[in-house]
């Protein structure tokens, strides 16, 4: 049980905290403007009421030297800090018969993930691990004891949750430097866009909140920064039509896992394809549920 839980909680910790990395593109092309642009469509984009999203990404496996592919689908409400989502890891069970594995980890069905996010708690239904939580279907981590277990500040965490739900790292979006490049129009699943690549910058985003939170914010960046193997900035690019508001985003992510000297690169490409969206969330019933917070905070401990 400890096992699993300790790799469940990391995969969820890269999840939510979308710590920064570098999107690789060149620059033929493009022309320099000012970050208004990008961050008045973050932030437009992030106060609608719902927001449904599409998504593909690829994940490195730095031990097998391999990368596996993966899809997924939601709906967020950004403002009430709530959304569910799925996501397809099938591919995996390809990794795993590659590797010579047989029995659930080699079945396509058990890397199907549901997740739903209420605020500071965060569920997750894998039915690769349920036979380890005692014939409950779903996993509980409260993501406060969570974030502050690895030294971050749980604010941070929701305001940059990207994986399991994207529309958050709009949130992060507000604090883009001033490099941003125009790289042309592209026509989005029908709608017309223009194409920005921009730079967050982590040791910006302290000056963004409040006065009185600004000291804890940085340990929160430094401790980010350290998460991600040092890296300070993010690329990011966005596709935002004339609606002002962000119909694609895709970013790349380095996240070194607690316990771990390698770090993990994913990429992630989002489509909002239905901003104003209706959101209902239920988190699963209580008896369907296990509560992992306690096992996994004293594991993240452990490791740091």
């Amino acid at each position: 049980m400890n096992r699993i839980i300790l790799l469940l909680a990391a995969a969820v910790i890269a999840v939510a905290i979308g710590v920064v990395a570098l999107v690789q593109g060149g620059d033929d092309g493009t022309s320099s403007v000012g970050p208004e642009a990008v961050a008045e469509a973050a932030e437009r984009t992030a106060s609608v009421d719902g927001l449904k999203y599409t998504m593909t990404g690829e994940t490195e496996i730095p031990q097998l030297g391999r990368s596996i592919t993966f899809t997924g689908e939601g709906v967020t409400d950004i403002k009430g800090q709530r959304g569910t989502a799925r996501m397809d890891m099938s591919k995996m069970a390809d990794l795993a018969k590659e590797q010579g594995e047989d029995g659930p980890v080699a079945d396509p069905d058990t890397w199907q993930m549901e997740m739903v996010f209420d605020q500071r708690f965060f569920y997750m239904k894998f039915p690769l691990a349920q036979a380890e939580l005692g014939g409950k279907e779903w996993m509980k981590f409260d993501m406060r004891k969570t974030s502050e277990a690895l030294g971050i500040d749980p604010a941070v965490v929701r305001a940059s949750q990207q994986q399991g739900d994207p529309g958050m790292s709009l949130q992060f979006m507000r604090s883009v430097s001033d490099d941003v490049e125009e790289l042309g129009t592209e026509t989005i699943r029908g709608i017309p866009t223009t194409h920005y690549r921009a730079t967050i910058d982590l040791r910006k985003y302290p000056e963004l909140v409040p006065p009185d939170k600004r000291d804890e914010a940085r340990r929160s960046a430094d401790r980010l920064i350290e998460l991600s193997g040092g890296e300070e900035t993010s690329d990011v690019e966005v596709w935002v039509g004339k609606d002002k508001l962000v119909h694609r985003m895709k970013q790349e992510q380095n996240m070194k896992l607690p316990g771990q000297n390698q770090v993990t690169r994913s990429t992630f490409t989002s489509d909002f394809v239905d901003h104003g969206a209706q959101v209902r969330i239920q988190p699963p019933p209580d008896d369907e549920v296990r509560d992992v917070t306690d096992q996994t905070v004293a594991q993240l401990r452990a490791t740091r």
